[in-house]
């Protein structure tokens, strides 16, 4: 059960410690599909040549790293370079990508 919606003084000590645990563990996972990400970015070089020529940030290339595949990275950060606001795109293209 996810506490996220519950304050953290309503909980007992037991349940905070459990969230605790949940939380480094999800965070392990992000990690690792991250590098994961970034490794197939890096092999395509997209990810070093986006940011030289200033086309993604490293906080769009970061919210959008989680939900990359070698099936849709490059036209995930196609349709995100160059937005004058990287970040909100990068969260529109998260919500698209789950939806496929």
């Amino acid at each position: 059960m996810s506490l996220e919606h519950r304050i953290p003084a309503e909980l007992t000590d037991e349940e905070w410690l459990a969230e605790v645990a949940r939380l480094a563990a999800d965070e392990r996972r992000v990690t690792g599909q991250l590098v994961a990400a970034l490794v197939e970015v890096d092999t395509r070089r997209l990810l070093l040549d986006c940011l030289e020529r200033g086309d993604l940030t490293l906080t769009t290339v970061c919210l959008l790293a989680p939900h990359l595949t070698a099936a849709n990275v490059e036209a995930l950060l196609n349709q995100t370079r160059g937005h004058s606001n990287g970040g909100a795109a990068a969260r529109r293209r998260m919500h698209e990508a789950r939806r496929d």
